[in-house]
């Protein structure tokens, strides 16, 4: 097995231990989430089951290549696009970029482990906020509550 494989094993069940202690969060009816992620499986399947099962969103949708991005953000208004560790496919990027000149600007940031290659990485993108994944999923779940409603306060203003 090797390391990066071991690694999202050792996260995936982080998360899913936090999400057997964690409370409910009474917060996300009518938001959508779209988390992608053709690098960080164990870490993208366990956020989305987590923030399913202990938040009140209206959809966590989780993707894993360009075709399911590009298809997701066709069909549907997404309040919050999550990439989940870097891409190896760097059109994933772009296909979310087009949709940020639009008047359908979600909130976009990175959950990830954070070192200088995800910083550049996200420099690079213009993905300015970055979560760190060694931090409790409740303290992401706080992160989103916010940047969420900053986002869409400035989209009505």
């Amino acid at each position: 097995m090797q390391q990066d494989e071991m690694f999202e094993i050792i996260k995936k069940q982080e998360i899913l231990e936090q999400e057997k202690n964690d409370p409910n969060v009474a917060w996300g009816q009518n938001l959508r989430v779209l988390l992608i992620s053709d690098n960080a499986p164990g870490r993208a399947s366990a956020l989305q089951h987590y923030l399913s099962a202990k938040t009140e969103l209206s959809s966590v949708q989780y993707c894993t290549n360009l075709s399911e991005t590009n298809e997701a953000l066709i069909a549907a208004l997404f309040n919050a696009v999550i990439f989940v560790g870097l891409q190896s496919d760097e059109e994933i990027y772009e296909a979310v970029k087009k949709i940020q000149g639009t008047s359908r600007r979600p909130f976009i940031c990175m959950y990830a482990h954070i070192d200088v290659i995800v910083k550049n990485a996200c420099q690079k993108r213009g993905i300015r906020d970055i979560f760190p994944d060694d931090l409790p999923v409740s303290q992401f779940i706080k992160f989103l509550q916010v940047q969420i409603d900053r986002v869409s306060r400035n989209i009505t203003s």
